[in-house]
């Protein structure tokens, strides 16, 4: 289905009202303007509103917004009144029948924009270029895998014609759901798979041209036999898209790829076993996304999330340094002390003191991660001292966080050692734990994550030995 033309008025009539009107959506808004020649109307926030356009098909507005309402009049010997009210959208969809908040969502598919070359195999887009023409999505299958009550898949999609062949082509992500899913809780299962490809790519990948279906893969096949439509919807949302370096989105800078066929039986791997990971990852995936939002900013903002970043990854806070036992007779110690010293009234002070000892320190707690990352990436640029860096990060967290850092020429190299290196960390301990391949494992260390602080590491490096002199 061709997606709604941006910048374009749509002659509408919306089904709830009868107002006839104008739609539109553009990058900063999705808005419906209706009108009535006779009589006052009302509209309301948070209802979905159902659009016929001008070509017959149907727009879906969710997640609305009631905007201005008012009327333009006329007056004199036979006074004429128009009234209108407008209506915002953060979501529409569009289909040949209106979308109802109740539909089962069977399957979506979705581009995801900027992973071409990570998902290129060329024998693939060989063998697809020859039969372009009469492809269907199963017959240009890349991978298939099922997991979380879900079939994952990645198939070529493409543009050709009978007289040139196939003139562009593009990886195209499905999910089918052995359980349907509604309007309001998919994107969760769009949203894993992102970030399983962002993490591969460096930077926030977003999808594009996201469909859904009523109807599974083998259904549709039926209805298609028998002469009717897949019903496809298209959904648009405002989604803000966020900035990438085209010049790292090559394989060589990702830890999986879709070169031949081991790499892509590792690819299959690595992205189950990030679905599967349990509901502890998904704040620190989420994190992930933002953090690599603000490659291209050097800004307090950008420390602050790769700290936040960390702290929510599995296995990174603080462990236990002191058992209870000996964190018991340590304080009773100090507190038989403090009462010969006739001290006798800091006992509850002592036993708060004493908590923080219970854990180890940052220092010790940074070591104990690298040399976790640096055994399954001994590429990796994250030494002893690199902790410095890391703790530096920390102790510049605080001052951020109170609105008393401010980036200038004197602090900026500083500061983009600490949230390189925190962001480094941070990285290679999120995929660390997937079944990569030796090859994908010196490639990680190639990310666009990796490199940013081992070239901030050595202008550091150069700066110091400069100012030594």
């Amino acid at each position: 289905m061709q997606p709604l033309d941006y910048g374009r008025l749509y002659h509408c009539k919306e089904e709830s009202t009868g107002c006839t009107g104008q739609f539109s959506i553009t990058d900063s808004a999705i808005k419906i303007k209706l009108f009535d020649y006779n009589e006052f109307f009302h509209v309301k926030s948070g209802v979905v509103y159902h659009a016929r356009l001008e070509d017959s098909r149907t727009v879906s507005l969710y997640d609305t917004r009631a905007g201005g309402t008012g009327t333009s009049s006329v007056l004199g010997e036979t006074p004429i009144t128009t009234h209108f009210a407008e209506i915002s959208s953060d979501t529409v969809i569009l289909g040949y029948r209106p979308w109802q908040p109740t539909d089962p969502i069977r399957r979506v598919w979705f581009r995801i924009n900027k992973s071409k070359d990570l998902l290129r195999n060329n024998p693939a887009v060989r063998r697809f270029a020859r039969q372009a023409s009469a492809m269907r999505p199963r017959d240009s299958t890349l991978f298939e895998l099922t997991c979380r009550n879900m079939i994952v898949r990645c198939w070529y999609g493409g543009s050709a014609s009978f007289e040139i062949g196939l003139t562009e082509w593009w990886p195209v992500c499905e999910l089918e759901f052995s359980e349907p899913r509604e309007i309001g809780n998919y994107l969760d299962n769009v949203h894993r798979i992102l970030r399983f490809f962002s993490a591969a790519a460096g930077f926030q990948l977003t999808p594009s041209e996201i469909c859904i279906s009523r109807f599974a893969r083998d259904e549709v096949d039926q209805r298609l036999e028998q002469g009717e439509r897949d019903d496809q919807h298209l959904v648009q949302y405002l989604w803000r898209q966020p900035s990438v370096r085209e010049r790292d989105l090559h394989p060589m800078n990702s830890f999986v790829s879709a070169g031949d066929s081991r790499e892509i039986r590792t690819m299959v791997a690595c992205l189950g076993a990030w679905l599967d990971r349990p509901a502890a990852w998904d704040e620190a995936s989420t994190l992930m996304m933002g953090s690599l939002g603000l490659h291209d900013q050097l800004s307090g903002d950008r420390l602050l999330m790769s700290c936040r970043w960390l702290d929510k990854i599995p296995g990174t806070p603080a462990e236990p340094a002191l058992n209870d036992d000996d964190a018991g007779k340590i304080a009773e110690a100090a507190i038989h002390e403090a009462r010969i010293r006739d001290h006798g009234g800091l006992e509850g002070r002592i036993v708060s003191a004493l908590r923080y000892l219970r854990y180890e320190s940052n220092r010790d707690r940074f070591a104990r991660l690298i040399r976790k990352v640096n055994r399954r990436f001994p590429d990796s640029p994250l030494d002893e001292g690199a902790v410095a860096h890391l703790l530096r990060a920390q102790e510049l967290r605080g001052t951020v966080a109170h609105g008393l850092f401010e980036v200038d020429k004197g602090n900026a190299l500083e500061l983009q050692c600490a949230l390189t290196s925190m962001e480094c960390l941070a990285y290679l301990l999120m995929i660390e734990g997937l079944p990569l391949s030796r090859a994908g494992r010196g490639r990680a260390t190639s990310s666009r994550l990796v490199r940013d602080y081992r070239h901030a590491k050595w202008a550091c490096g150069v700066r110091t030995t400069g100012n030594d002199r």
